[in-house]
């Protein structure tokens, strides 16, 4: 009972301009994030309706476990807004979001790699150590195995991997990929930078380059299908990695929990998305 209290005392000490910053980073990756949906559906859909469609997926993603539900989201809608003027099987839908999430583990593999050098002196912890070392490996192995199947285009005959194959031939201007690459890094330093508000917030004296190292480990943890949004995971983690910074449990869950929080509060825009989607059906 003392713990929940010290948590939700910290709610209420955290200093509300950093709370405000934090909100508008997590609507800004919703932004971002329709943008970069933009450049991998090029002149299918306005951005307004693009915008509409990842909030949606973001607003699923709070509520069901893994960022797949949001995506699964993201594709039904995406489907109804283009069968408006074409049809389009959701086969052929599936390649840019595969794209997107290819990308995403890119730019996590890319500023862990960087950060790499300095996490292991952070951390003298082996069993930590033991744990973000594979997690590069394993997206360095991902973004290998994926650069190999795109060079020799393996299974060329199976249906869906030949629509990917047509997907990929269809960005003449490479310019576009490394411009969805770059979103995708943006939004990583984004979810750094509103941790890093809050943390602020609160006066946890927590340094800004500290979050670069933990934020993208913990990010690829809450993907992990188990909880909805990713809670419990995501505390777990802050409390383990956060203890090296004499950071107490109490105080890592509360940010821990606030981001979680800020981020349902920016995901109700999908909310009004959706509902503004079903008023339309119903009225049709």
């Amino acid at each position: 009972m003392a713990g929940t209290e010290k948590i939700i005392g910290l709610f209420y000490q955290a200093n509300s301009l950093n709370l405000i910053a934090a909100l508008l980073c997590y609507v800004t990756i919703i932004y971002v994030s329709a943008f970069r949906l933009q450049l991998l559906i090029p002149n299918i859909l306005p951005l307004k309706s693009v915008f509409a469609i990842s909030a949606i997926g973001y607003f699923f993603n709070m509520f069901l476990p893994s960022g797949i539900s949001g995506d699964v989201a993201r594709v039904y809608y995406l489907k109804k807004e283009i069968n408006k003027t074409k049809n389009v099987h959701l086969v052929d839908l599936a390649a840019p979001f595969v794209m997107e999430k290819y990308f995403g583990l890119v730019s996590v593999l890319v500023i862990g790699l960087v950060v790499l050098p300095f996490s292991l002196s952070i951390f003298d912890n082996s069993q930590i150590v033991n744990a973000i070392v594979p997690t590069i490996v394993f997206l360095l192995l991902v973004f290998c195995l994926g650069m190999i199947f795109f060079k020799f285009r393996f299974f060329k005959k199976n249906r869906f991997i030949s629509i990917f194959y047509a997907y990929l031939d269809s960005f003449k201007n490479k310019k576009r990929l490394y411009a969805v690459f770059l979103y995708s890094a943006v939004i990583q330093i984004i979810s750094i930078v509103a941790i890093y508000s809050i943390s602020k917030g609160m006066g946890l004296g927590v340094s800004f380059f500290f979050f670069i190292v933990i934020i993208p480990i913990i990010n690829i943890i809450t993907i992990l299908p188990v909880t909805l949004g990713g809670l419990g995971l995501r505390e777990g983690a802050f409390v383990l990695f956060l203890a090296y910074q004499g950071i107490p449990p109490h105080a890592a869950i509360s940010l821990s929990l606030l981001s979680f929080l800020l981020s349902l509060i920016a995901s109700l825009i999908g909310l009004y998305e959706y509902m503004r989607y079903r008023t339309a059906s119903l009225d049709n």
